[in-house]
């Protein structure tokens, strides 16, 4: 009877082993994803639509700090550099306290969750009392955490505030597969990136209603539920740790 036991256990997949698409929790995690997604989509659309600033990806703001420097405008060359320095900053954070650059579950997700969510209190306060620009580098700073929350996802690059590498990375995939170049196993990304890409919009489209009924205050709900996300994770995942059994087999995935 033992070796019997043995013998199958010698059969049985090792985690490894196991398609990263057919892992049981696979559609959690991609709609983990698209939420933050969406709430950063959320975020940058009050910021365009109050301040006329995006907050959720720096294109825009590195073209205007060159345009400023080609001008000699010093003063405003050194704001946008602020800028880009504070989402550096946030994005540096995790490099700092998480080595890891694909999803485990032992990430402390849920601390960064809530420190994202105080981030955004701070800089929805300071708008209120007009203090635009420090809440605008408070927010870039929020903004660059959370994309480096977990950036690699088995091989699909992973980024929950700004959509252009995810169009390129959709593209791509959907031209191989038209070429027949793409394996039909790897169009598995496409559950990952798309809806990703899906969940910044609606994020962008529910904050254009909730400003026009609510105006700034209207930051207050990615505060509450990121805080309240975070906290719920943080709880979850001392549980979680708990059992090292299931800790050691998702933690090699």
């Amino acid at each position: 009877m033992k070796n019997l036991q043995l013998t199958s256990m010698k059969n049985e997949p090792t985690p490894g082993e196991i398609p990263v698409y057919e892992r049981p929790d696979f559609y959690y995690i991609v709609l983990g994803g698209a939420i933050l997604a969406m709430w950063a989509g959320y975020v940058n659309v009050i910021f365009i639509t109050h301040l006329a600033f995006t907050v959720s990806h720096n294109t825009g703001t590195t073209s205007k700090m060159a345009m400023h420097l080609a001008k000699f405008e010093l003063s405003n060359c050194f704001d946008k550099f602020l800028v880009l320095l504070a989402y550096l900053g946030g994005s540096s954070t995790i490099g700092f306290f998480n080595s890891k650059t694909k999803f485990y579950y032992s990430r402390k997700y849920g601390f960064f969750m809530m420190a994202e969510a105080l981030m955004l209190f701070i800089a929805t306060y300071l708008i209120e009392i007009n203090e635009n620009f420090i809440s605008i580098v408070i927010c870039s700073y929020a903004m660059g955490l959370q994309n480096a929350l977990f950036t690699n996802f088995s091989g699909a690059v992973v980024r929950t505030t700004h959509v252009t590498g995810l169009l390129t990375d959709i593209g791509l995939i959907l031209g191989h597969k038209l070429r027949g170049r793409e394996k039909t196993t790897d169009l598995w990304r496409l559950k990952v990136l798309t809806p990703l890409f899906i969940g910044f919009v609606g994020g962008g489209f529910l904050a254009s209603f909730a400003y026009e009924i609510m105006g700034v205050k209207s930051m207050y709900f990615p505060v509450v539920f990121l805080g309240l996300g975070g906290l719920t994770w943080t709880v979850w995942r001392l549980r979680y740790q708990m059992n090292h059994s299931y800790k050691e087999i998702y933690d090699k995935l």
